[in-house]
């Protein structure tokens, strides 16, 4: 009978030694051979100009609207010139891309409104970018640089608030135009979210000092500040809303103690190779401190002798009490009685400026305990020895 299966395998046998496969003869592998990887060639940039960016022959209008990395390429141009300290040139750049995207966001809006196909809408599709907050601190950067305050102060006002290179830039324009409350109520509503970070408290305490300065400079002119800039622009302080001058020093005083004691018991202490840094930042502190506890009249030891020979007369708690119930008479109550008397008239209605006015006094007011108060009338720093603070564990919150 006939086979009449389908398939085939093969015409071997299966005698055959050369197959040993069920249906098929097994295919013969081919053997690898590795090859040694080829030499590496050196990298040539196509372009390798210094500031190659700079090289478009085009307005910044046209290159971000005709190059789709038309912003990043005027981001560079901005860039390159801050770092070559050609801040004229830099601040020329920034503006104009700032005025493009603020044109372009304009334009979207308006054509959102309309929502018809127009010449305007195929143009707004071209720029991709609608922040320019980094252009934005540029030009004020570069602002500042050029001594255009006002400008700079335009371009702070515009300004969002959102981490705190952002927050000490906006003070810093603000106070560069006598404006110290703007400065101040910026650095109060950011650390109202960051209340553990000192150099806000100690940036609210240099600008309350300085415009402590700048309302004595004002009123007397013929007093000669050396780290006071003259300037035309009114001072707006506190002072401005009913605060007395001593009072402003007050507020001054007990934001750097907060700023001091809040370096004392962080772990950065602790830190090895931080511990200069953190020396010089107490230090440069802790002379502020000296200077409006002289202001604000409270008993002071200009020299460690002076210190020494008064802790030897006295007791530890003694010394302690002591100090603790001259800043009580001294600074709490007068704070306290600033703040009572700003929320009466709030009562009777305020205008914005004084409620902002309101809002620094008491944020900084209540802010106030005796722990800030180091035991140490100097203030003295850490010791060599270990990493505690005279008077005060840098562990103990």
């Amino acid at each position: 009978m006939e086979d009449s299966f389908p398939f085939s395998f093969g015409l071997a046998s299966d005698e055959d030694e050369e197959f040993n496969d069920i249906f098929c003869p097994a295919k013969a592998k081919a053997k690898v051979v590795k090859s040694k990887a080829p030499s590496a060639e050196e990298y040539h940039a196509q372009i390798d100009a210094d500031g190659w960016f700079h090289q478009t022959g085009a307005s910044v209008l046209e290159v971000m609207q005709n190059d789709k990395n038309g912003a990043n390429k005027v981001k560079m141009r901005a860039d390159h010139y801050y770092m070559l300290h050609q801040y004229q040139d830099a601040y020329e750049i920034a503006k104009e891309y700032c005025r493009v995207v603020s044109l372009q966001n304009q334009l979207n809006l308006i054509d959102r409104i309309e929502q018809s196909e127009t010449e305007i809408e195929r143009t707004s599709n071209i720029l991709k970018v609608t922040d320019s907050k980094e252009m934005q601190e540029m030009a004020l950067r570069c602002a500042l640089k050029l001594n255009k305050l006002d400008e700079a102060a335009a371009f702070a006002d515009e300004l969002t608030l959102q981490d705190i290179g952002t927050v000490f830039l906006k003070a810093k324009a603000f106070i560069a135009v006598g404006r110290y409350n703007a400065a101040a109520l910026n650095l109060v509503q950011f650390q109202k979210t960051k209340s553990s970070n000192y150099s806000i408290w100690k940036a609210l305490g240099e600008c309350l000092h300085q415009s402590s300065k700048a309302l004595i400079f004002q009123s007397e002119p013929k007093l000669s500040i050396p780290t006071l800039i003259s300037r035309p622009y009114p001072s707006l302080t506190l002072c401005s809303y009913g605060v007395d001058l001593r009072r402003v020093k007050i507020l001054a005083l007990i934001s750097i103690l907060r700023a001091r004691y809040l370096m004392l018991v962080s772990t950065w202490s602790n830190v090895s190779y931080a511990k200069v840094r953190f020396d010089q930042e107490l230090r440069t502190i802790d002379d502020l401190r000296r200077v409006l506890e002289r202001e604000c009249e409270l008993e002071m030891y200009d020299s460690a002798s002076q210190l020494k020979e008064f802790e030897s007369s006295l007791q530890d708690q003694d010394l302690k009490h002591r100090r603790l119930e001259d800043y009580e008479n001294k600074i709490v109550i007068p704070a306290l009685e600033l703040l009572q008397r700003m929320k009466q008239a709030n009562g009777e209605g305020l205008k914005e400026e004084s409620e902002s006015a309101l809002e620094i006094v008491e944020f900084i007011v209540n802010s106030w305990d005796t722990q800030l108060v180091d035991f140490s009338a100097s203030g003295g720093g850490t010791d060599e020895d270990n990493d505690d603070v005279n008077g005060l564990s840098v562990r103990d919150k």
